[in-house]
Formats: C-alpha cells, sequence, structure tokens
C-alpha cells in the first residue's frame, strides 16, 4: 500500500518533484559560486594587490576633485572680493595652501560681513556665495572623514575577505561531514552485521555434539539434528 501510494504521489506531482529538485541543484551552485568560489577569488585578489577586489566606500578621485573645486571657489572669490588691493601670486598660493589645510578666512570675514544685514547681502552682497563655498567645504569635510574609514577598511581588506568567506567554508564541511558520516554509519552497519554471522557461524562450528551416532553427524545439518550440544 505504502508502495503504491509514494508511486502515485510521484506520478501526479512529477512536474513539482523536478522543478523542486532542479531549483535544488540551482541553489547550491549559486551557495558554491556565491559564497566560496567568489570570497575565494576576493582573498586571492587581495593577497595579489589586485584593485577590482578592493574594500572601498568612496570613489579614488572624489575627494581629490571636491578639494581643486573649493580651492578653485575660493581663489575666485578672493579674487573678485579683495580685502585691500588686487592680490599677486603668492598672496593666492598662499590662499591655495590655506584652503588645503581647511581654512577660509577670506569667505568667512566676507560671511560675517554679510550676515549683519541678511536681506542686502544676500541681494546687493556675496552672502549666497559665502555660503555656497561652506557648503563645499562642508562636503569636502565630510569626504575626509570617509577617506579615513575607507583607510582603515583598506588595512583590514584581508579579514574581511576571510569573514566573508567563514559561512560558506564552514557549511561546505559541515555537510561534507554529515554525508561522510551518513555512509560511514551504513558500513559500520553492514560490518557488525558480517561480524555477528561470522559469530554465529564460529559458534556453530565449535559446539561438540552429544548423543549423536557419527553417521548422523556427518551426514546431517546442525539444523536437523536432533541432539544436544554442549
Amino acid at each position: 500500500m505504502s508502495s503504491t501510494t509514494i508511486i502515485r504521489i510521484v506520478l501526479n506531482r512529477r512536474e513539482e518533484l523536478v522543478s523542486w529538485v532542479r531549483e535544488f541543484g540551482q541553489t547550491v551552485m549559486d551557495f558554491w559560486a556565491n559564497w566560496v568560489v567568489e570570497p575565494t577569488r576576493k582573498v586571492i585578489g587581495t593577497i595579489r594587490h589586485d584593485e577590482s577586489s578592493e574594500v572601498s566606500i568612496l570613489s579614488k578621485r572624489s575627494l581629490e576633485g571636491d578639494r581643486a573645486s573649493l580651492e578653485r571657489m575660493v581663489v575666485d572669490f578672493a579674487i573678485a572680493n579683495p580685502d585691500g588691493p588686487v592680490l599677486n601670486a603668492s598672496q593666492i598660493a598662499d590662499i591655495r595652501s590655506k584652503v588645503r589645510e581647511g581654512d577660509l578666512t577670506t569667505v568667512l570675514k566676507a560671511y560675517e560681513k554679510d550676515i549683519q544685514n541678511p536681506v542686502k547681502g544676500a541681494i546687493m552682497g556675496n552672502l549666497v556665495s559665502a555660503l555656497l563655498i561652506q557648503i563645499q567645504k562642508t562636503k569636502v569635510d565630510v569626504e575626509v572623514a570617509m577617506s579615513g574609514i575607507d583607510s582603515i577598511l583598506k588595512s583590514q581588506e584581508l579579514l574581511f575577505g576571510f569573514i566573508g568567506l567563514t559561512p560558506g567554508v564552514l557549511v561546505t564541511i559541515g555537510v561534507y561531514r554529515w554525508l561522510s558520516g551518513m555512509f560511514s554509519s551504513r558500513k559500520g552497519v553492514q560490518q557488525w552485521a558480517r561480524e555477528g554471522q561470522l559469530l554465529l557461524i564460529l559458534r556453530y562450528a565449535t559446539q561438540t555434539p552429544r548423543n549423536c551416532s557419527p553417521t548422523l553427524y556427518l551426514h546431517t545439518e546442525y539444523a536437523g539434528l536432533n541432539c544436544a550440544f554442549g
């Protein structure tokens, strides 16, 4: 009855079973590719200093581009609004070096002057330009902080690679040990059965028949003897 029921279920749900087996195989293949092969490739790339495998939360040229843009904005603002005579080349170079260090004194002086009368400063002054330059400065500061975090991540990149590889390796080892244990247990059961059969054979072979004639003992199987064994 159980065999007939199993066959009927298999025939009625054959497409579902085939689809389940196909999806299970695809899941196993994706797990092996995404959690074992790909992390292993990333670890090898990290060891070889492959640029495509580097951990990064900031693009390589983002900070340099924003910092150069901030320098140009501050220099143009200082040239357009000089605090005294026209700026010469040495003064412009000094402003550039101060901007690289985060000093926006030229812009902040104009901002402090225009903020006293915001409406007039926004319409006739340089309040809007000063605010936009400060927004750019904030963006650069955020990218500098992210660059520091990025450096920390790159210094621990190999550790992160092994952390990403660990789950796949542990699952693979666990499945392998479970399968090997299952097959070894079956072999152990079969070996135990053979040992039991051999023990029974040796027990019957070592028994001494009593109250039996030699002819009967020689020409009769043990199971058919009507005599006592010692």
